[in-house]
């Protein structure tokens, strides 16, 4: 009887704890980061590229403290923090091209509907012009490029994958669901006046983005991956958006 009354506690704590454990560390580490940006605009009467900063520092530095605590959820194995080799990383930044250009194409489509068009250069100026950054270039490298690659990746890839992958969802399962947490999370991206409200090709679009990024987590076990493949990605729109908005 004991036995089995220990192991049913096992098990709720596998299936439950874990996972519950996981959204509350991204909701307190959200909360917190949407605090201090509504703190900092009071104080200081920073702008909105800076209050979006703001809050990514705060979110990244909730996150580490909680991951860095003696008794955190779980091992700093099953973070992903361990040692890439050459080969991976090559393999890395073959697959963020690849996306980059996938990405690319699916807007092209979600927004004329047509991939053989010839005005496409216009349609992602257009789109990425959209974006509220024009004025704050190093603050956009360091809010979305940056800090945005880090905190996203440890928040989604390092703690809600692994801890959603120890229920019943196992591994795929929890590389799904996380990819539309994930996508939910960009709503800049495939909801703007360009593209007329919600464009639901491009949100596949982010949705697959994020399947390779827990693919990438799954199959390599390492953290710093996704963060390059995360980096990566954004630094390529970045250096478009840098020559649409000069």
């Amino acid at each position: 009887m004991y036995a089995m009354s220990h192991r049913s506690i096992v098990m709720v704590n596998e299936f439950l704890y874990k996972p519950i454990y996981a959204v509350g560390i991204l909701l307190l580490s959200y909360l917190i980061g949407v605090a201090c940006s509504y703190l900092a605009a009071l104080i200081f009467n920073i702008n909105d590229p800076q209050l979006f900063l703001t809050f990514r520092l705060c979110f990244l530095l909730t996150l580490v403290l909680f991951i860095s605590r003696k008794y955190a959820l779980l091992g700093i194995k099953e973070y992903g923090f361990c040692r890439p080799s050459l080969n991976n990383i090559l393999v890395v930044i073959g697959v963020s091209i690849a996306l980059f250009i996938l990405d690319v194409c699916i807007h092209i489509i979600g927004i004329s509907g047509d991939l053989s068009t010839r005005s496409w250069v216009n349609i992602i100026s257009n789109y990425l012009s959209t974006w509220e950054f024009s004025d704050s270039l190093y603050i956009y490298f360091l809010s979305a490029v940056v800090v945005a690659s880090i905190s996203e990746e440890l928040a989604f890839r390092g703690i809600l994958q692994p801890s959603l992958s120890s229920t019943f969802l196992k591994n795929y399962g929890a590389i799904v669901l996380t990819s539309l947490v994930w996508s939910l999370d960009h709503p800049q991206v495939w909801v703007s006046e360009e593209l007329q409200g919600f464009n639901f090709i491009i949100f596949l679009g982010v949705v697959f983005t994020g399947f390779i990024l827990g693919l990438i987590r799954y199959k390599y076990n390492n953290l710093q991956l996704c963060i390059l493949l995360h980096f990566l990605i954004n630094l390529f729109w970045f250096l478009i958006w840098s020559v649409v908005i000069q």
